[in-house]
Formats: structure tokens, C-alpha cells, sequence
């Protein structure tokens, strides 16, 4: 790969039709180079227009991006709002930025009134259950907007002081302090999985910006490394129980 971007960047300059570059861009990093790298040639290109201030160059660079990076919407949770595909809460999402000329809280619930909107089943319509389960949301707020600061060998960390987990009492979830939490063998599990949890996220979510490769590869040896360690854990309680077994049949 040394030395593709300067011979990339060398025809470009030798070109002098703004499609012709795309075309000629895609056309060589198509099927030899990742999406990340595609990426990153058509941002250099789009630079480049802003640059010498060329519309035309600026909206077929646009384009050519959109073409490259295809798009899958999916929910998080599916199901939650019955037959409504994340496509089409996307397309009505974006119907509604480009009608408002930006995407607020606010312009989603008030497009979604009529009974007919394509985002009316995602609201609680019934103000009197509506208030009662946003006073549950801001208790919510409150829990999570407390934090506490722990010091330990002169070195201080401020995290969230109460956090929500399964719990070894048999509760199914609900709200201790980290403090209890990390002394609770149910509870220490669940905010590890957490834990996991939100570095896989994060690592899919900036999956594109090479800008963080260095943290991305950091949170990877960290799972890695919390995976070995489970599963040497379960390799141990599986050897124990087969003890135990063996020796209640001697």
C-alpha cells in the first residue's frame, strides 16, 4: 500500500474533469482497498473542492461518498414499535430534518401528532401516563447525575456513584452504589458484562474514524484479555465440579 496515495493523487491532479476523478477513484480502490481507505480518498477529493470553491466538484464528490458507504438501519431493540421498520423511522427522521432544517426532540413529537404519522405508535399520546413516566425518567436523571471520586494511591477517578445491576439477593435489577456493587459477586459480573459491552459499542460505532484506531486496538487487548481470563475461570469450575462429582461416586 506505500506510495498508493501518491500515485492516486498524481492522476487526479492530472485530470481535469471533476467526474472523470471520481469515477477513476473508485474505480481503483473498488475491490483493492476497505471501506475505511475508500473513505478516506473521496474526504481528500471533497477537500480539495472546498478548496478551489468548485459546487459542481463539492456535489459529485457528495454523491460519489453516498454511493461508497451504503447504509443498513436496524433498532437496537426490534419489536418495540410493532411493525415499524428502522428504514422507515429513518427516512421519516430525515423527512423531518430536512422540513426543519435540523432534527430536535421537539419537531419529531410535534410531526408525529396525527394518528396517521409514521412515528405516532413510538409516543405515549395519554398525557396523565405520559407525566408519570417522565417522573420516572428524571428520577432516572437523578440517580445517574450523582458521582463520586475515588482516590487510591494518589490517583483519583471520578466515576458514577450508583449504578444499575442484577444483584446476588435475587432483585432482577436495580440501583446500588459502585461501592457495594464491586463487593457483590452477582453484581461485580453484571458490571463487567457492562463494561464489555460499551467498548464493543464503541469500537463498532467509530468502527470509520482511523483517528481512534490506537484507543480501539487498546479496548480489543482489553477484551481479549477479560475473555481469557473468563474462560480460564470456567475451565477451573468445570475441573472442580468433575472433582466434586468423582469424588461423590468413590
Amino acid at each position: 500500500m506505500v506510495g498508493w496515495s501518491m500515485v492516486l493523487f498524481g492522476r487526479i491532479g492530472c485530470a481535469r474533469d471533476c467526474t472523470a476523478r471520481v469515477c477513476k477513484v473508485r474505480q481503483e480502490l473498488s475491490g483493492n482497498f476497505g471501506l475505511g481507505m475508500v473513505r478516506r480518498c473521496v474526504a481528500g477529493l471533497e477537500r480539495r473542492c472546498v478548496e478551489s470553491q468548485s459546487d459542481d466538484w463539492n456535489c459529485e464528490v457528495r454523491q460519489e461518498r453516498k454511493n461508497i458507504m451504503k447504509q443498513e438501519y436496524k433498532f437496537i431493540t426490534p419489536g418495540l414499535w410493532g411493525d415499524l421498520t428502522a428504514d422507515k423511522a429513518m427516512a421519516e427522521l430525515e423527512r423531518i430534518r430536512e422540513k426543519h432544517g435540523g432534527l430536535k426532540p421537539e419537531y419529531v413529537v410535534e410531526e408525529s401528532k396525527d394518528e396517521k404519522a409514521v412515528l405516532h405508535k413510538c409516543f405515549q399520546w395519554d398525557d396523565t401516563i405520559a407525566a408519570q413516566m417522565w417522573r420516572k425518567e428524571q428520577a432516572r436523571q437523578l440517580i445517574k447525575n450523582i458521582t463520586v471520586t475515588i482516590v487510591n494511591e494518589n490517583v483519583s477517578a471520578t466515576i458514577r456513584a450508583i449504578v444499575n445491576v442484577a444483584t446476588s439477593n435475587g432483585d432482577k435489577r436495580s440501583y446500588i452504589p459502585l461501592t457495594q456493587a464491586i463487593l457483590d459477586e452477582t453484581a461485580y459480573d453484571d458490571l463487567l458484562a457492562q463494561a464489555k459491552a460499551d467498548m464493543e459499542a464503541f469500537i463498532a460505532k467509530y468502527s470509520q474514524l482511523n483517528e481512534l484506531n490506537s484507543v480501539k486496538k487498546s479496548m480489543m487487548a482489553v477484551l481479549s484479555g477479560i475473555d481469557e481470563e473468563e474462560g480460564e475461570a470456567k475451565r477451573e469450575e468445570i475441573a472442580r465440579r468433575r472433582k466434586r462429582v468423582i469424588n461423590n461416586n468413590q
